[in-house]
């Protein structure tokens, strides 16, 4: 049985009785909702409006930085274990904002507007039930809410070891698509690097933003799922020697033109040697799904402008898996 707390926070339901919303209308009327009754969120996407970008060329690509100070908790998250189990849990619905209210989505989900954005309507979707952040038994949902969304947002998931800053709860997150750059590289196939097709999907191998990925993509949901399942494993064996833990991966989802188009970062490191350096040599840059699609993220402004063309090479190198690596992984899958 829901406790009132519950049932106080809920916004709407999804589906609805009535066809008349789409779930990305009633996402985007769940934030015109709480940008008129939550000063906090009111006062964080206002500041949107004062962020600052600079681009920047790398080799062979060019970068987005953005100077945003509201994202400073996000960034310096600590994920230690002993200082998780001790701190309350953000995404529970009993430690929720007094203001913040959610769309229930299959009864196992809310969509939250996230009160600390990197974009206009930047939602949080996090389990209803405290369950820790976990990607292969969720790759379903998260085709799912990417069909659903059908182009109008880009559902991401960041690895409880890179980019989480809830390991203990889990979540995804959504932003409209289009935004990120990377979604326009791989349309033109810019810095492809070899591909393989079966089963009606194609799994591609890009290398163009700095740091290596796979794309997924295809019109049947149960083909995509295995090919993931597929690299997930295949990241294991290399990576863990099969221990029992996931992989550091970010994932990124999109439906278009009837089909799922899915990004698969590997990594190496949740963060950079230059985290953890002393005075000026320390920069606050903690990599996630939005950082290495290719819009940086610095809470500091000292950062966001002295940020060099070098140093995102370096981290990118330093937080990705090597490409030779992805190559040895696109040629078991090329023998399956």
């Amino acid at each position: 049985m829901r406790s009132n707390e519950f049932n106080n926070k809920i916004f709407s339901i999804f589906p609805l009785s009535s066809t008349k919303f789409s779930l990305a209308r009633l996402m985007v009327r769940l934030y015109e909702q709480q940008y008129q009754t939550w000063p906090l969120l009111k006062k964080n996407y206002d500041a949107l409006h004062k962020v600052k970008i600079r681009k920047v060329r790398c080799n062979n690509h060019t970068v987005t930085v953005q100077w945003n100070p509201e994202r400073i908790t996000s960034s310096t998250a600590n994920i230690d274990k002993k200082e998780i189990a001790v701190r309350p849990c953000f995404l529970c619905v009993d430690n929720l904002p007094e203001k913040q209210r959610a769309i229930s989505y299959r009864d196992t989900l809310f969509i939250l507007c996230n009160p600390f954005p990197i974009f206009h309507h930047h939602f949080t979707i996090c389990s209803s039930s405290h369950t820790v952040q976990e990607f292969e038994p969720n790759i379903p949902l998260m085709l799912d809410l990417a069909e659903l969304l059908d182009s109008r947002f880009t559902v991401f998931y960041n690895g409880p070891r890179c980019g989480a800053s809830a390991p203990d709860h889990f979540h995804f997150q959504a932003v409209p698509s289009g935004i990120l750059g990377i979604e326009n590289l791989t349309a033109d196939l810019s810095g492809r690097i070899t591909e393989v097709t079966m089963h009606k999907a194609t799994v591609s191998l890009f290398y163009n933003i700095g740091c290596p990925y796979f794309l997924i993509q295809g019109a049947e949901k149960d083909n995509i799922n295995n090919h993931i399942i597929t690299i997930i494993k295949e990241l294991r064996f290399l990576l863990t020697n099969y221990i029992d833990t996931e992989p550091m991966i970010n994932v990124l989802a999109t439906f278009c033109e009837n089909q799922w188009h899915i990004y698969l970062f590997p990594r190496a490191a949740h963060r950079p040697s230059f985290y953890f350096a002393q005075g000026e040599e320390k920069k606050i840059i903690s990599p996630a799904s939005i950082d290495i699609s290719g819009f940086i993220i610095t809470p500091r402004q000292e950062d966001f402008e002295t940020l060099s063309s070098d140093q995102i090479e370096s981290m990118f190198n330093e937080v990705s898996v090597p490409l030779s690596m992805l190559h040895t992984i696109m040629k078991r899958i090329d023998t399956k």
